[in-house]
């Protein structure tokens, strides 16, 4: 099993991307984040639909992005060895590389201000590979909360001892003591289209945590130095709508050469 420590610095970092969703101070609440105030929402503002920009493509010695015809977005770790693809609604940022400075020399009418917000506080967190954005607001029905989905990589000898069914009961157990009234509504092991074997859990999350209800899914695959991590968060009423596009992205991580 997994020590208490290894539990719930695991634990702080996949909440947090939980928290930069949704843009809230958490900074009292968990480690590591970065802190924002809010300015409520009328409850009869309507999401402003913005001009997208052109979809990034980059290629350097660690990652790579390639733009298909269709839109989607088909993204490789050079380093780690995998490659996943994006559906078209979603805005695929490696952290760190050109394709995230050069966003922000976008006019904010190209590239709102929320987005960008977004982009930098995920630069902040240790150990996020990638960042995906719903930045048509197909999922997000507010500026504030933005469904996006984050690509995490914990490099630890501990995850390669332990079984991927017990790495899974750790967090499905961990989760309600660290953010109360939390609720793992599934947990399984599976095998997508490529052969990959992970565990996948999907928890809701309280209004009191995150100021609104949120959804997450994480899908958990165990990588030869480490464990990787990918993380869906929406609004938990959004989730319905999602899930098909969070499973396809599930379904197509491989590993390469």
């Amino acid at each position: 099993m997994l020590t208490n420590l290894k539990k719930l610095l695991f634990l702080v970092m996949i909440l947090s991307v939980a928290g930069i969703a949704c843009g809230l101070d958490l900074g009292s609440a968990l480690p590591f984040m970065p802190t924002k105030t809010n300015t409520p929402l009328p409850a009869s503002t309507a999401t402003p639909t913005p001009t997208l920009p052109p979809k990034p493509e980059s290629a350097s010695e660690e990652f790579q992005i390639e733009v298909l015809e269709n839109e989607t977005s088909v993204f490789t770790d050079k380093i780690l060895g995998y490659s996943v693809v994006f559906p078209a609604e979603w805005l695929v940022i490696p952290m760190g590389s050109e394709i995230d400075m050069e966003l922000f020399d976008l006019p904010e009418e190209d590239l709102p201000q929320d987005l960008l917000d977004l982009i930098e506080a995920s630069r902040q967190q240790a150990g996020i590979r990638l960042l995906a954005m719903d930045y048509t607001f197909r999922y997000s029905d507010e500026e504030r909360s933005i469904a996006n989905l984050n690509v995490i990589f914990d490099q630890d000898q501990i995850y390669l001892e332990q079984e991927l069914q017990d790495l899974l009961d750790d967090n499905v157990e961990a989760m309600p003591t660290l953010v109360p009234d939390s609720r793992v509504t599934y947990q399984a092991l599976q095998t997508n289209a490529q052969g990959v074997e992970y565990a996948k859990m999907i928890v809701n999350h309280p209004k009191e945590t995150f100021g609104v209800p949120l959804s997450q899914v994480f899908m958990l695959v165990k990588l030869n130095d480490g464990l990787l991590v990918i993380t869906g968060t929406v609004q938990e009423e959004m989730y319905t709508d999602v899930e098909s596009s969070f499973q396809r992205i599930f379904n197509s991580l491989e590993f390469i050469p």
